[in-house]
């Protein structure tokens, strides 16, 4: 796009979209489109913006949206006085705002604020604006009275659908908070209670002991998703287990905390339902939780408690010491679980024959020896999807006898496995079945599997990503009829392609990236390979589209 051929001849543009051009300047001319409504600069590498844009009366909507560049607003911004819609998502070079923000009356869309030092920077130019969506706010450290946090007024911003407050920003570190400051934090978060029509809240690097009261109240009775991160100092989690609507919960370096639910649960009005916690929670992620010891504190479950009713999807990483219930009085409609080899190995086969899709991470600080065994693979008979993270070659021997069971099974991804050089050749017996293969950083990998070639008639997806040692394709490749998607990348070894690829008639999408050579030889009309897949419909070349 020639931005300056644009600002210099259309001077009557009601809307520019620059969005994903490649545009990094904005020039001062822009201050002549009178009539702009709607700039949309999103995506772009844009530094700065000139004063001008400040004379645009009639704008409404200024979409900044990833410009990761951008490090800093107009000092005059509030000049925009029409302005309705300020989106900022994802300016992470951005370190402060324009002074007297609330100026801006009209204003409906401001999804970041960076809390300054100065008047006119404060949490207290919120007060008055009537906003709604998303609001990110940043640098909540720099709150040193809790009087300001009162002052940004949200519990009065009933639009407001989405909340994260953040004590720093999406790329600075967060130091623990001094003792002195502990109590600040307390009392700043306590202040910065939103509306309850609020749907999503994320807290991330807050400094605090304790979470404020209105966390387990009514206050949140509407929210769907909860994200809490890296709060340090947190040993206990508010009653989240009570919200009747949560569907999302996210814990990432919540490092104190021993369990998630710790408290009985409000019994029922009713006493022939029972008192259930997290009724609606349908996704669970728990991440660095360093110190957690199991889901709900053993002194919690009674006869008349239920606890996670209809969560689905359960997601562990980086927490050793956890330690799952039984499904039998949890999880009764668990699908996806993605934990350590450690965990799997601990559940019945009546866990197991829920899932449908299950990921495993093989590596463990531990010096029990597990490994999938025959007996669990009889159990999968539902699983559709295997993933399996960091396995050694005879971890990865899954029993021939055990393969042949897992009849439903679709998609199988092994990534980041060292020793890796070749698949099990059980996979022969889901031939009727498994249809998408990922392959993954597998250094030593420096053939493809023979086993893939037993998948000819039910293969249609084969990505194989970050082999650096995979010197070539076989001929048999075109062996595989039922192929659709081909995708080639970081397999730097790989000159040339079979000239068996040229028979693959099914074959309708062809990606190569960061292959070399393989892209010279591939380069549309020019290319030695070029005779063997011009005809397939859909090929991405690097670059060439």
């Amino acid at each position: 796009m020639d931005m300056s051929f644009i600002l210099s001849n259309f001077f009557r543009l009601r809307i520019l979209d620059a969005s994903k051009t490649g545009t990094d300047e904005l020039f001062s001319a822009v201050g002549n489109l009178k009539h702009l409504r709607h700039l949309n600069l999103s995506h772009t590498g844009i530094r700065t913006l000139p004063d001008s844009l400040c004379s645009l009366w009639n704008l409404h909507v200024l979409n900044l949206d990833s410009c990761k560049k951008l490090e800093a607003l107009p000092k005059k911004m509030r000049y925009l006085t029409n302005l309705r819609h300020l989106f900022l998502d994802d300016c992470k070079s951005l370190r402060e705002m324009p002074s007297k923000t609330r100026e801006l009356s009209c204003l409906r869309t401001l999804s970041l604020f960076i809390v300054g030092y100065n008047n006119g920077t404060r949490l207290e130019e919120l007060q008055w604006l009537k906003l709604g969506g998303r609001l990110k706010i940043n640098y909540l450290d720099r709150v040193k009275d809790p009087a300001d946090a009162k002052k940004a007024n949200l519990a009065e911003k009933e639009n407001l659908g989405c909340l994260c407050l953040n004590w720093g920003s999406d790329d600075s570190y967060v130091p623990k908070a001094r003792e002195e400051d502990i109590d600040i934090h307390e009392k700043v978060l306590e202040a910065l209670e939103p509306h309850p029509n609020l749907e999503s809240l994320v807290i991330c690097g807050f400094g605090g002991r304790c979470f404020p009261f209105w966390m387990s109240n009514s206050t949140l009775e509407r929210v769907v998703e909860i994200r809490i991160s890296d709060c340090v100092n947190c040993s206990h989690l508010p009653q989240l287990g009570e919200l009747p609507h949560l569907k999302t919960l996210t814990l990432l370096n919540v490092a104190r905390v021993e369990y998630i639910i710790e408290e009985e649960v409000v019994q029922s009005l009713n006493p022939l339902i029972s008192a259930q916690h997290f009724p609606s929670l349908e996704t669970l992620y728990l991440r660095f939780l360093h110190n957690i010891k199991g889901l709900i504190k053993e002194q919690v479950m009674t006869r008349s408690t239920e606890a996670f009713p209809n969560l689905e999807h359960l997601y562990i990483e980086d927490c050793s010491s956890l330690k799952l219930p039984q499904f039998s009085t949890c999880f009764k409609k668990l699908k996806r679980l993605n934990c350590r080899k450690l965990l799997v190995a601990s559940l019945s086969k009546s866990d197991l024959e829920t899932l449908t899709h299950l990921v495993v991470d093989f590596e463990e600080n531990s010096t029990v020896a597990t490994s999938i065994t025959v007996e669990m693979l009889q159990s999968l008979t539902n699983l559709k999807m295997l993933a399996i993270y960091k396995a050694d070659t005879e971890e990865l021997s899954l029993p021939e006898q055990g393969l042949r069971h897992l009849t439903a099974l679709e998609t199988l991804e092994i990534f980041e496995c060292p020793q890796l050089v070749e698949l099990p050749d059980g996979i022969k017996h889901l031939d009727n079945c498994l249809n998408r293969v990922h392959l993954r950083d597998l250094p030593k990998m420096v053939s493809l599997p023979k086993a893939l070639q037993r998948l000819s008639s039910s293969l249609r997806f084969l990505r194989l990503s970050g082999l650096a040692e995979l010197n070539s394709l076989p001929d048999w490749l075109g062996d595989l009829t039922s192929l659709e998607e081909l995708y080639i990348e970081e397999c730097p070894k790989i000159a040339s392609l079979p000239a068996s690829i040229g028979g693959m008639k099914n074959l309708r999408f062809l990606i190569v990236k960061k292959c070399p050579e393989l892209e010279r030889r591939c380069e549309r009309a020019k290319g030695q390979d070029w005779h063997k897949i011009s005809h397939i419909p859909n090929l991405y070349i690097a670059e060439q589209l």
